[in-house]
């Protein structure tokens, strides 16, 4: 029971942000706001002896759906316009260019289910909103962007981040890839755009240009070869050269999985050399 009432607590802690956000974007009167938490608590505990985080995950769905996404957080962005005319089968978005499911944390309030699609070449988030009046496309604004995950693949903001062994400054989206109490190993998905001119028209084609990350020791770090990997982790040097002459062929055809096994491999070592000193 104890623990029952703890998650009880958390779930009404949480719930209670969102109300304080709904009342902060609701245009609504002083009584349907009323009627709105009564209803909310009572859905709360009426649903006490069967919570966990599906339940959660339901309640801030719920409560959404109940109050309008237009009365969120949520609906605080830019009206989204296509300005790149791309060719069949090319586009600048991740994985697809149609709207998919994600989870999304905005501005300090978790979202559930939201359809939405993650621009690489702009590095912008484009969700389709449901509204109680019809359906609204936007952009959603940068600096409120926390993290999502979409098909189990988490993304995160870093915001002026610079890297020991570059001069690049890690600022925006990042896909983390692999993460351990030892290191982290991130991915900026990009794409870069080249203009073409026809007799008709111009168009657009998008390829990937994405960039590797560790965040290690407390300070971040540029993977663009073996030789940048030595560098960071120069105790492990002969390991890492053995893992690069064992694995040639997965390095060439599935970078990602070559990057996440090699980090598997790191940490591994770093976590021997630590039990051991």
């Amino acid at each position: 029971m104890l623990n029952l009432f703890y998650l009880q607590f958390f779930d009404i802690y949480f719930i209670n942000l969102k109300i304080q956000n709904y009342l902060e974007n609701s245009m609504e009167n002083k009584y349907t706001i009323k009627f709105t938490i009564i209803l909310l608590f009572l859905f709360i505990i009426s649903s006490s002896y069967s919570q966990n985080q599906s339940n959660q995950k339901d309640y801030y769905k719920w409560f959404d759906n109940y109050i309008g996404i237009e009365n969120t957080g949520l609906f605080n962005g830019l009206r989204y316009k296509e300005e790149y005319r791309t060719i069949e089968g090319n586009h600048k978005f991740y994985l697809t260019p149609n709207f998919i499911n994600a989870d999304i944390v905005y501005d300090g309030q978790s979202y559930f289910d939201i359809k939405m699609k993650y621009d690489l070449y702009e590095d912008q988030i484009i969700v389709n909103l449901t509204t109680h009046s019809g359906n609204s496309i936007l952009q959603l604004l940068s600096d409120k962007v926390e993290s999502f995950n979409i098909k189990d693949i988490n993304f995160v903001k870093l915001s002026d981040k610079h890297t020991l062994n570059s001069n690049d400054i890690i600022k925006g989206i990042f896909e983390i890839v692999y993460k351990s109490s030892n290191l982290i190993l991130y991915k900026k998905n990009k794409k870069i755009a080249k203009k073409h001119l026809t007799k008709k028209y111009i168009y657009y084609t998008f390829n990937f240009k994405n960039q590797y990350f560790y965040y290690f020791n407390n300070d971040f770090y540029l993977i663009s070869s073996k030789s940048s990997m030595i560098r960071i982790f120069p105790n492990y040097k002969k390991e890492i050269n053995t893992f690069y002459n064992k694995n040639k062929n997965l390095l060439n055809s599935d970078f990602d999985t070559f990057i996440m096994q090699l980090s598997v491999k790191l940490n591994n070592l770093i976590t021997s050399n630590t039990s051991v000193n």
